[in-house]
């Protein structure tokens, strides 16, 4: 797979995650889809230069940016070399963004733990009709602490405001959708990958 078809699996998962109502079971899934496609496309925008330069890195190999650029080194590529320091300091761009430190930590935990840990980082609000009316008021479940699929539980945020509307966000970001800051996320990445391939 190249970058382009990383990010392309990323907007893929970005897009099930804004359709599906934050208390459908599906909507962890795609997060976790979500994240892991969207955390691999700098580790797939440095595979796809190494074979650019012709560093000889087999595609089950492992790849980072020391293993880079010591063949880069090796080979006395200047090219290759300028490139390693521009990806690195897109890392370190990224590590400085808020929202890409925190979305890069839940997809490890991800990973390590599974979704159900991953999500436990999830505040999730509901909706409740008031006297049978079409009026709307969020009411948080604070204990027990609310489920939205099999042997996953969630604990709550704070108190929201009456009558904002239904969704869940990340206890970081407390106000914000998931989906709005998966983008944000994403977004953060894609700025990065643009200005590398206008340099090289």
């Amino acid at each position: 797979m190249t970058v382009d078809g990383k990010v392309t699996e990323a907007r893929f998962f970005l897009g099930k995650l804004t359709k599906t109502g934050p208390i459908n079971e599906d909507s962890v899934h795609y997060l976790s889809a979500f994240l892991s496609a969207s955390r691999s496309i700098m580790n797939q925008l440095l595979r796809d230069y190494a074979r650019k330069y012709g560093l000889g890195f087999g595609e089950d190999e492992a790849l980072d940016s020391r293993g880079f650029r010591a063949r880069a080194q090796d080979k006395g590529d200047p090219t290759s070399l300028g490139f390693i320091d521009a990806y690195d300091r897109s890392i370190e761009t990224l590590e400085k963004n808020e929202y890409y430190r925190v979305l890069a930590l839940r997809r490890n935990i991800n990973v390590k733990h599974g979704f159900h840990a991953l999500v436990h980082n999830l505040n999730i609000m509901t909706q409740e009709a008031i006297d049978e009316s079409e009026s709307l008021r969020v009411r948080v479940e604070k204990d027990p602490p609310i489920t939205i699929g099999p042997n996953a539980f969630h604990p709550v945020g704070p108190e929201p405001v009456a009558g904002s509307p239904r969704d869940f966000s990340f206890e970081d970001f407390p106000g914000e959708p998931v989906p709005h800051v998966c983008e944000v996320y994403l977004n953060a990445i894609l700025d990065q990958i643009a200005k590398l391939h206008d340099g090289y």
